[in-house]
């Protein structure tokens, strides 16, 4: 379990709209130019989805999107994009975010998966946690890189997480290939460079076109809209304004890297 005793940063941020200045400014030199409006949105987001402490959490919190059809709700993989997001230029959000999740920690070890503070009392599981890794199979390119089932796969299919690309996904897959630079040299820098611009690029034209981010997109670079999220219920698109699985302004400080 926790030291408590870790929680004992100073606490003190400013106002929520004064949250990510230092964020909003970072994503006015970051990648291409046609990406910042977009990014500049995400760091704005990020200000909008953070809230003011309240059990169990000892620091302001920040939620997972104010557009998530099941918000607002705290943690899961989510948290971790979040704060890669922030870690360069909010380093103490960051590091709320993580402490925030360790509070919630329970006497068995368990760390709270997906914290739901819609009610009153915030709530979540006290048996099942959430995996630390998810798999991901790639058969081959596509328009955005990466499908989470590989397009040639027959279980492929245009739905959540058996075939659309998440961003965090690719995030990961980029990341992995400069931890080899050591090895591969360009190979492994230019085959980052690769995942990363063409998500980026698509991820732009679909907010210049919708005015938002979206919980994933699809594979081939088409609407979002036309790609299902949970059919038989009403939440059958990708949520719109979704931080979880975006780290955009992280895969743009890649990109900068691999370029």
């Amino acid at each position: 379990r926790i030291d408590q005793r870790l929680l004992c940063g100073n606490g003190r941020k400013s106002k929520r709209e004064t949250i990510m200045n230092n964020l909003i400014e970072e994503t006015e030199t970051l990648g291409k130019p046609a990406w910042r409006p977009m990014l500049r949105y995400v760091a704005e987001l990020h200000a909008r989805s953070t809230r003011p402490p309240r059990a169990p959490f000892p620091y302001p919190w920040e939620e997972i999107g104010p557009g998530y059809c099941y918000g607002p709700a705290f943690g899961h993989w989510d948290l971790v994009h979040a704060s890669l997001d922030a870690m360069v230029s909010e380093p103490e959000h960051a590091r709320q975010q993580l402490l925030n999740n360790l509070a919630a920690q329970e006497e068995s070890g368990l760390l709270p998966g997906v914290i739901w503070m819609r009610d009153e009392e915030p709530r979540w599981s006290h048996e099942v946690s959430h995996p630390p890794v998810w798999p991901v199979a790639v058969q081959d390119y596509c328009a955005h890189p990466i499908s989470t089932v590989g397009v040639e796969d027959p279980l492929f299919e245009l739905r959540m997480w058996r075939g659309p690309a998440w961003n965090s996904m690719t995030y990961w897959a980029a990341r992995g290939c400069l931890g080899y630079e050591h090895a591969l040299g360009s190979l492994s820098v230019n085959a980052a460079h690769a995942l990363l611009e063409p998500a980026l690029d698509n991820s732009a034209a679909q907010f210049d076109r919708t005015g938002t981010v979206w919980e994933f997109y699809h594979p081939h670079g088409g609407r979002p809209e036309d790609v299902q999220r949970k059919p038989h219920t009403p939440y059958n698109q990708p949520c719109r304004d979704y931080l979880g699985h975006n780290p955009l302004i992280a895969m743009a400080r890649l990109w900068d890297q691999s370029a």
